[in-house]
């Protein structure tokens, strides 16, 4: 997991740079362990998640806005996968 999520961090180093975020994956049998979710210091509220297969295979994959808001209204949201 250390390896996905090291390859995670300096994906969003590239994306969003001087910005600052927390990244952490959820635990147990029920949870995919390639997803890791994101929360950004400057969106509070926002949960994103990302799929990381490898580390040249990193795609946004869930987001979860606060109430009343749709995905693509979050300053993080990433359409498409690059």
């Amino acid at each position: 997991m250390a390896k996905k999520t090291e390859a995670l961090n300096e994906y969003l180093e590239v994306k969003y740079p001087d910005e600052r975020w927390e990244i952490r994956s959820r635990t147990g049998r029920q949870y995919n362990p390639y997803h890791l979710e994101v929360t950004f210091q400057n969106e509070r509220g926002w949960t994103y998640t990302y799929s990381v297969a490898d580390e040249d295979k990193i795609c946004q994959s869930v987001w979860t806005p606060p109430e009343g808001l749709l995905p693509n209204e979050g300053m993080h949201f990433e359409k498409d996968c690059e």
